[in-house]
């Protein structure tokens, strides 16, 4: 399941960043919007990758338009994994013990991974919100 998404996310990424960015960052040169979601990537991409990841949104959406940033492949990946693992293992061995095939063991792996999605999502949300501010004039 790791693999996929990361495959996933990789060429979704990479065809926005290839044959989209260019005609997209001309269009998009004066949006305010834009320009702020470029801003906290370069001061949080660390928090805001995983974040989105764990969030429910459409993940090829999210693909595209990391794409279209200027965030570098390398980090992006990084810290797509950071988020995806985690919500994988949540997913594949929460639905497992769910229907009674996952051991307690394995359960407990499943309720670590959520603490890290839900602390990635709160601190994530807190990122947000800062960058959602308006910026300070002295």
């Amino acid at each position: 399941m790791v693999v996929a998404s990361s495959l996933s996310a990789s060429s979704a990424f990479l065809i926005a960043r290839y044959v989209a960015r260019d005609a997209f960052a001309r269009r998009l040169a004066g949006n305010e919007r834009f320009a702020r979601l470029n801003r906290l990537l370069d001061e949080h991409a660390w928090i805001i990758i995983p974040f989105v990841r764990v969030v429910p949104v459409p993940f090829a959406l999210n693909n595209y338009g990391f794409g279209l940033t200027s965030i570098s492949f390398r980090r992006y990946l990084l810290l797509s994994e950071v988020g995806m693992v985690p919500m994988n293992a949540v997913l594949v061995l929460g639905a497992g013990w769910a229907i009674g095939i996952v051991s307690g063991p394995l359960a407990a792996v499943a309720a670590v991974a959520a603490l890290i999605v839900i602390a990635v999502a709160f601190a994530g949300r807190r990122a947000w919100r800062q960058g959602a501010a308006p910026p300070h004039k002295p």
